[in-house]
């Protein structure tokens, strides 16, 4: 299991509809944006497709999402990926937590979770700021 927690320098909804809105989520990752009710992350290892499940309140909001690998890591169960968008001092606070990740990957999809991601949306939501 990987869990990360960065500090984002954007409101939890700006950061919730980047990670979640095809068009934006593309302009920071770089990949194609899926085209119906999921999410692809394309940048990390293949393409992993997620389907998603939201919900919110005032100050936490959450995505979970079951992944299938691609065909080159079949034999594998679906891995699990959850965000967790905690409002913190003006700022967001995500959880992320990616589990069933298959052991002899977990320090691959770690450190591609800050190459790939964190620090692309970080940069990101520096450039969307007003």
């Amino acid at each position: 299991m990987i869990e990360q927690v960065v500090q984002l320098d954007a409101k939890p909804h700006d950061v919730f509809v980047a990670l979640l809105d095809p068009v934006k989520h593309s302009d920071f990752t770089g990949s194609p944006a899926p085209t119906s009710g999921g999410l692809a992350l394309d940048s990390l290892r293949g393409t992993i497709t997620f389907q998603e499940r939201t919900s919110d309140s005032s100050r936490t909001r959450r995505s979970s999402k079951n992944g299938r690998r691609p065909n080159g890591l079949n034999g594998y169960p679906p891995s699990k990926l959850e965000f967790i968008l905690i409002a913190k001092n003006g700022r967001t606070e995500p959880k992320m937590v990616h589990s069933k990740v298959p052991a002899e990957q977990v320090e691959d999809y770690r450190r591609g979770w800050y190459d790939s991601y964190w620090n692309p949306l970080k940069k990101y939501l520096e450039r969307a700021r007003p």
